[in-house]
């Protein structure tokens, strides 16, 4: 499996060596940009980004308006003492951290390795999300009511006296939902339930608890 690139955007070749060598150590592949208008696949392949932010603010602005726009690679500002005010900035336009230079490898790599792991989660978030509200419209009203009966906790016989049908329909829906949902058990279901935000319309949610009313929102 090859190396994890973490792209360095800097003008200072020293820079760029000394980063690239402390990067390679820890075992990632290190690739140096001196430009906006270099990168493009470079972008989409990283894992991370190093931005020099004592290149300029125009320059530091312009890698993580890029990096955003391309690729939304996580970015890890490095500044110099004199322009970490500035570089603040850039954590409130999206930045993952942000380092003093010059960086110690003790903190650089843990915080490459924190933002490689930030951005995975974030975007398995996003897709677990987009999976949600695509299958839970596909269910029956009465499937959305169990459903939200198990999201509010209620149990099967709570459940069955609330959308007014047998225990047994409510049993084997149970187990018929996980499948047609493609979850392995009811924490999965209900998680699922969440991120996709289920709720009912107030007319049929008669007796359902309030927070699983209101309609199937996107």
């Amino acid at each position: 499996m090859p190396a994890t690139t973490i792209l360095i955007a800097t003008r200072s070749e020293e820079w760029a060596r000394s980063l690239s060598s402390t990067i390679e150590e820890a075992g990632y592949h290190a690739r140096s940009v001196a430009e906006p208008g270099e990168t493009g696949e470079d972008i989409r392949n990283a894992g991370c980004a190093l931005i020099d932010w004592d290149a300029g603010d125009a320059f530091g602005n312009a890698m993580l308006a890029r990096m955003e726009r391309i690729g939304r690679v996580p970015a890890i500002i490095l500044a110099g003492s004199a322009n970490l005010r500035s570089a603040l900035q850039a954590l409130r336009q999206g930045a993952a951290d942000l380092l003093e230079q010059p960086a110690d490898p003790a903190e650089l790599i843990p915080a490459i390795e924190g933002a490689i792991m930030r951005a995975v989660r974030s975007q398995k978030l996003l897709q677990d999300i987009a999976q949600a509200r695509r299958v839970l419209p596909a269910l029956s009203l009465r499937e959305q009511q169990i459903v939200a009966g198990i999201v509010a906790g209620l149990t099967s016989r709570e459940i069955a006296e609330t959308v007014a049908v047998s225990l047994r329909t409510v049993e084997t829906s149970r187990t018929r939902l996980l499948g047609k949902l493609g979850v392995p058990n009811t924490a999965a279901l209900v998680r699922l339930a969440v991120l996709g935000g289920l709720t009912l319309p107030e007319d049929t949610a008669s007796g359902v608890p309030r927070a699983g009313r209101g309609g199937l929102s996107r």
